[in-house]
């Protein structure tokens, strides 16, 4: 999708040092992956301690292949 958006150039230079990209394109696709990535893990961790899991995955995998 194109778009025309208005970065600080700062800002756009110290996300080249850190991407390592070559355009500026890449270099904001990088850093919106890494972001949704991050947002993607606080999500999960923010579960911790909220769900009873059950240790027994073996037990449900072996169920789970006998049932094929």
């Amino acid at each position: 999708m194109r778009m025309t958006i208005r970065i600080e150039d700062r800002i756009i230079q110290e996300l080249f040092l850190l991407t390592h990209a070559k355009t500026k394109t890449e270099a904001i696709s990088k850093a919106l992956q890494e972001f949704i990535k991050r947002k993607g893990k606080e999500k999960l961790l923010s579960l911790k301690g909220k769900m009873n899991l059950i240790n027994n995955w073996k037990e449900l995998r072996g169920e789970e292949l006998n049932e094929r």
